[in-house]
């Protein structure tokens, strides 16, 4: 069956399955999310080798830096994701994401090389200068004005939802 067909006659279940995952994954995301490596969870379709698989299946899915074997992460005494949560299967994908600053460009370069127009768009991946390892989505650049730290008047400052 093809996916779409699939999707469609399933709507239903795949809704409920959805919002069980969706309630499994916020019961552990709290201790996920302090996970060295993790950058991002979510619920979605299960993959395999990046692709969606039929039968269409709800699954947690969990973004590492740098996806290890279970037999390497034990050997270490790491933390190893379990292979469901409350009968939500879980999966681990490797997930790469390059921030400008970790690639040795300020935020004033990317936005006068990004576009022809000099615009920075957002949506890429961003973090400060001494975390390479945490990062967010650029949301919007603005002017620094000066008022509340008084370090640079006129610089760009990016505000990212890491926070979120």
């Amino acid at each position: 069956m093809e996916l779409a067909a699939e999707e469609e006659a399933r709507s239903e279940t795949l809704y409920a399955d959805r919002r069980r995952a969706t309630v499994a994954m916020w019961k552990v995301a709290a201790d996920w999310w302090k996970v060295p490596g993790v950058v991002g969870l979510n619920v979605g379709y299960r993959t395999k080798f990046n692709q969606i698989v039929s039968p269409l299946q709800i699954a947690i899915l969990v973004d590492v830096v740098a996806k290890q074997p279970r037999s390497y992460l034990a050997a270490k005494g790491k933390f190893i994701f379990p292979r469901e949560v409350a009968g939500v299967p879980v999966k681990v994908r490797q997930t790469r994401y390059l921030s400008s600053i970790a690639a040795g460009i300020s935020v004033s370069e990317a936005m006068a090389s990004t576009t022809e127009s000099g615009r920075l768009i957002g949506g890429m991946a961003i973090s400060a200068t001494e975390t390479f390892d945490s990062w967010g989505t650029l949301g919007i650049c603005l002017p620094d004005t000066g008022d509340h730290h008084n370090d640079h008047p006129g610089n760009l400052v990016a505000i990212s939802n890491q926070h979120v």
